[in-house]
């Protein structure tokens, strides 16, 4: 496999990245060829994820696999188009649903881009309504069980559980019992700062002190949490801002793309045909 430098490529991106017309007689810089078949950078850049941040733990293998598939792509495409499997009903119904997807996303991209940036009272107000994820930060060290009470795999009742939950001394002896009545179960050791977990579980977490032990229940399946320490890790109104205003952007983007959404199918003319579908289905199997 060829090596490509990823600085070279880095650079390209920066160099490129912007400008629609980077070479005379080109759309876009060329970083490689397939057949006579260009391979951009703009297309790159696409296939690594836009936009592309270079990070630390890049390096030139991880850039370089991502342009090898893209050979191998192009390679199969132009094989396929040989064999003119272009024109196969299954191909052109895949084709135009990636077209429509695409198109899709392009347009509810575009929705966000008339947005405006959120206000530093906004900033302000979000941080203030959120002080376990700002002010009042801590990272949490949790052993969490998670285990799976289906009636298909363990006759012991929510009350055993309970009971088991209040009596045992450590987590191991929690999951003797759980072997014992062979119920199935996960852990994991998990630590990890209040935004990581869900909403739920740091209600929870946020009440326990170390050493205690606490449960969340969705229907038949319960996580155990056993906090084994906690530490303070606060963001000031400063460090925190950054992230807020891109929780709000999606926030907002969300609202708008929804309430446009629910006003074109309000406009729309949408009609459904399941009962001609069903209906024929029905007489095909006579």
């Amino acid at each position: 496999m060829p090596n490509i430098s990823l600085l070279w490529i880095i650079s390209l991106m920066m160099l490129y990245g912007c400008n629609p017309d980077p070479v005379a007689g080109t759309g876009s810089q060329v970083i490689a060829r397939v057949n006579n078949q260009d391979i951009t950078i703009h297309e790159l850049n696409t296939e690594l994820g836009l936009p592309y941040n270079y990070r630390e733990d890049d390096n030139a293998e991880s850039v370089n696999q991502v342009l090898q598939s893209f050979i191998d792509r192009k390679l199969l495409t132009q094989q396929a188009l040989k064999q003119a499997l272009d024109r196969t009903p299954d191909t052109m119904i895949a084709m135009g649903l990636a077209r429509e997807q695409a198109l899709a996303q392009a347009y509810a991209d575009r929705l966000g881009y008339s947005l405006q940036e959120p206000a530093d009272a906004d900033v302000r107000a979000y941080y203030d309504a959120n002080p376990l994820l700002f002010k009042y930060r801590r990272y949490y060290q949790v052993r969490q069980l998670v285990i799976d009470l289906n009636p298909d795999s363990a006759d012991v009742k929510m009350e055993e559980l309970e009971e088991q939950l209040v009596s045992v001394n450590t987590i191991f002896d929690l999951i003797k019992w759980l072997e014992l009545n062979k119920i199935p179960y996960q852990m994991a050791f998990i630590d990890k700062a209040a935004e990581k977990f869900s909403e739920q579980i740091l209600g929870v977490l946020t009440g326990m002190r170390p050493g205690q032990v606490s449960r969340v229940q969705a229907g038949r399946v319960v996580v155990v949490l056993f906090l084994m320490d906690t530490r303070p890790a606060a963001f000031d109104l400063q460090r925190a801002a950054p992230r807020i205003r891109d929780t709000l952007r999606e926030i907002r983007r969300g609202e708008l793309f929804e309430s446009r959404l629910e006003n074109l199918r309000r406009n729309a003319v949408i009609e459904y045909f399941w009962n001609e579908i069903e209906k024929s289905e029905a007489e095909e199997q006579r």
